[in-house]
């Protein structure tokens, strides 16, 4: 994803909600600086940003 305004924000809450009433798990992985920025700022990035994964050893 390379742009996200409020609408994008609110369509991304709207999918967690979703998720988290279906009993399911909801997380963005692999966030761009960009808009991890906003979602940190909109304290979203607490409840749908995953932390990445450590590569395995080769």
């Amino acid at each position: 994803m390379s742009f996200c305004d409020a609408a994008g924000l609110s369509a991304l809450e709207a999918a967690r909600d979703s998720a988290v009433r279906a009993g399911a798990e909801f997380a963005l992985a692999g966030v761009r600086r960009g808009l991890l920025r906003i979602l940190s700022i909109t304290a979203c990035g607490r409840v749908m940003v995953r932390p990445p994964v450590p590569a395995a050893a080769p």
